[in-house]
């Protein structure tokens, strides 16, 4: 397994939000966030799959074959992770645009989700209403499930490689098995 050059193959974007809403909610900095994860949204999917695609030489296609590819990425380099506050910049990216990718396979497979926000910070996972997002932005909670696993690589919960596996068979299960009721705004 090769080591990753991030000053070569990976490259920060800017941030979603500059800081933590209001908390009543600074609906201004949450539309801006929302704004530019829209405008950046397919770049980050691209330097994602450019990654993958040099280190494993997959091709992420929103198939359960790439879906598992991709958690073979980070399985294989799950205990190289540094712990939550010290862990890189460029691998908190990785998990964010992870986590879109994921999304964006979910709104394929179910064409009645979509991404949206909503004005109110999530109780649920405030780390994500930080940037921008919310457990309502798939508008079912699905949502919980993308950005949980993301939350999982930062924060390490996932106590090993086959328990982590476990975990995202589930998810893949879940993308392509019942959803709870559709939420329309």
């Amino acid at each position: 397994m090769r080591d990753i050059d991030w000053s070569e193959d990976y490259y920060p974007l800017e941030r979603f939000a500059t800081g933590p809403a209001a908390p009543n909610g600074d609906i201004a900095i949450l539309r801006a966030g929302f704004d530019l994860f829209t405008k950046q949204k397919e770049e980050r999917l691209r330097k994602l799959a450019a990654l993958v695609g040099k280190y494993d030489g997959v091709t992420l296609d929103h198939s359960d074959g790439s879906l598992m590819d991709l958690n073979r990425f980070f399985a294989e380099r799950l205990e190289q992770l540094p712990v939550h506050h010290q862990i890189s910049f460029e691998w908190a990216e990785v998990c964010l645009d992870t986590s879109i990718y994921i999304g964006e396979t979910a709104i394929l497979r179910r064409p009645q989700l979509g991404w949206a926000i909503l004005e109110e910070e999530d109780p649920i996972h405030p780390y994500f209403h930080e940037i921008g997002l919310s457990s309502g932005t798939l508008q079912v909670p699905i949502f919980s499930l993308v950005f949980t696993y993301a939350r999982n690589i930062l924060d390490r919960y996932v106590a090993s490689p086959e328990l982590y596996t476990h975990q995202f068979l589930q998810m893949i299960r879940d993308l392509n098995g019942y959803l709870p009721e559709v939420r329309y705004n």
